[in-house]
């Protein structure tokens, strides 16, 4: 098991503000920046060979990106479904 410390706390958070920075591309909404940015933490996390990149600013870009497109594609997905709301929150 590895050992964390305050350090690792510090740089969660720092990565936490970078996804939530370029969540801000795709929405201008608080809540849909968040869904965003905890999503591409989740799948970050999950899955960390996605950050084996050499540049690490544009691999958690990619992760973003990724995430993002699975966001929209819910929401208009939804236009033809019982969730229409969800859609709603992400064009606000």
């Amino acid at each position: 098991m590895m050992r964390m410390d305050s350090s690792d706390g510090i740089l969660f958070s720092d990565v936490r503000r970078v996804l939530f920075d370029r969540a801000s591309f795709y929405s201008a909404s608080e809540t849909v920046k968040n869904i965003i940015t905890e999503r591409s933490l989740s799948l970050a996390l999950e899955k960390p060979d996605l950050l084996s990149h050499d540049d690490i600013e544009r691999a958690l870009f990619e992760i973003v990106h990724k995430v993002a497109l699975e966001e929209f594609q819910k929401s208009a997905r939804s236009l033809h479904g019982e969730q229409t709301f969800y859609c709603d929150r992400l064009f606000r």
